[in-house]
C-alpha cells in the first residue's frame, strides 16, 4: 500500500527520517573509512568524531520513534500473574512512573546542554578535538529525544488511562511495506467461505434437488422392456 508523501505526511514521521537519515550516514561512513584505511592506507580522521555524533542522535531520535510506535520491550511475567483489575492499578502507576523518570531525564539532558554553551553563567562554547565544533550540536539529541518520549507518554496517559482526549488515527510510515502473509494464513482464508459463498452454494443445491424427481419403481414387462406399477392398481 502506497502512502501519499505531502507535509503533513513528513511532520508526522519526522522522528523516522532523522532516525533512518543518520543511521544510513552512520553506515556508509564507517564502511568508507574502512575501505579507505586497509586498502589506500589513508584513513578519515574526522569519521570517529562524526559518527558518534550521528549515532548519538540515531539512538535518541530513535527511542522516542519506539516509544510512538510502542516498540519498547517490556517484561509482563508478574504482571500477568494479576487479576484484569489489579493489572490495571499496576498499568496506571508505572505510567505516572515513566512520565516522572523521563522528566528528570528531560531536565538532566537539558542542563547538561546548557553547561555546553556557558560556563558559570558565561558563554563559551565546549568545541569537540578533531573538527572543533559546537559539542552541543551532539548534545541537544539527547533531551530532544527525552522530550519527544515525555510528550508521547503523556499523551498515552491522557488517551488510554484517563480517557481524556480522543486518539487521532496514526499516520502511517513513508514507505510502509505490505503484511506478509504466512502459509497457515493463506490455507485459513482458502478454507473459511464468505456468507456470500456459502449462500450461493445452498441456493445450487436446492435447484438441482427440485429438478431431480424421485425414482419411480418398475417391472419387467413380458415383451422383455420395464412397465410402471402404480401402488394399489393392477398388474397388466
Amino acid at each position: 500500500m502506497k502512502t501519499k508523501i505531502t507535509g503533513k505526511t513528513i511532520l508526522s514521521n519526522l522522528d523516522t527520517i532523522i532516525t533512518g537519515t543518520t543511521l544510513l550516514i552512520c553506515v556508509i561512513l564507517v564502511n568508507v573509512n574502512v575501505l579507505m584505511r586497509y586498502f589506500i592506507n589513508r584513513p578519515l580522521k574526522w569519521c570517529d568524531e562524526v559518527v558518534t555524533s550521528l549515532f548519538v542522535w540515531t539512538v535518541f531520535i530513535g527511542t522516542a520513534y519506539a516509544h510512538r510506535r510502542h516498540a519498547h520491550l517490556g517484561v509482563d511475567i508478574l504482571v500477568n500473574l494479576f487479576p484484569p483489575k489489579g493489572k490495571r492499578v499496576i498499568q496506571f502507576i508505572m505510567d505516572i512512573l515513566q512520565i516522572l523518570v523521563l522528566l528528570m531525564l528531560t531536565v538532566i539532558s537539558a542542563q547538561y546542554v546548557y553547561h555546553l554553551i556557558y560556563v558559570r553563567g558565561v558563554y563559551k562554547l565546549t568545541m569537540t578535538d578533531t573538527l572543533r565544533v559546537p559539542k552541543w550540536w551532539t548534545g541537544i539529541a539527547v533531551p530532544i529525544g527525552f522530550g519527544l518520549s515525555l510528550i508521547y507518554a503523556v499523551y498515552f496517559f491522557l488517551k488510554d488511562r484517563l480517557h481524556l482526549i480522543k486518539g487521532f488515527k496514526p499516520q502511517a510510515p513513508i514507505f510502509e511495506e505490505e503484511p506478509e502473509v504466512t502459509p497457515i494464513e493463506e490455507h485459513i482464508h482458502e478454507d473459511v467461505a464468505s456468507p456470500d459463498d456459502t449462500a450461493k452454494k445452498n441456493l445450487e443445491e436446492k435447484s438441482a434437488e427440485k429438478t431431480i424427481s424421485p425414482e419411480t419403481p418398475l417391472k419387467k414387462g413380458s415383451d422383455g422392456g420395464r412397465k410402471k406399477t402404480k401402488k394399489g392398481g393392477r398388474k397388466s
